[in-house]
């Protein structure tokens, strides 16, 4: 299980902004990692 997984599996909000008003999933999609992106967009991300 992945670290996304792992954190999703325990209720972890993938709404959640960091101080820069940053979401996981801009973060993972300015990055590069569409695994990650599918993976935040099924659990409901914005």
């Amino acid at each position: 299980m992945t670290t996304v997984e792992t954190l999703l599996h325990n209720n972890a909000d993938p709404n959640v902004r960091d101080a820069e008003g940053r979401t996981p999933l801009a973060l993972a999609d300015a990055a590069g990692h569409r695994e990650v992106v599918d993976r935040l967009r099924a659990a409901g991300a914005r």
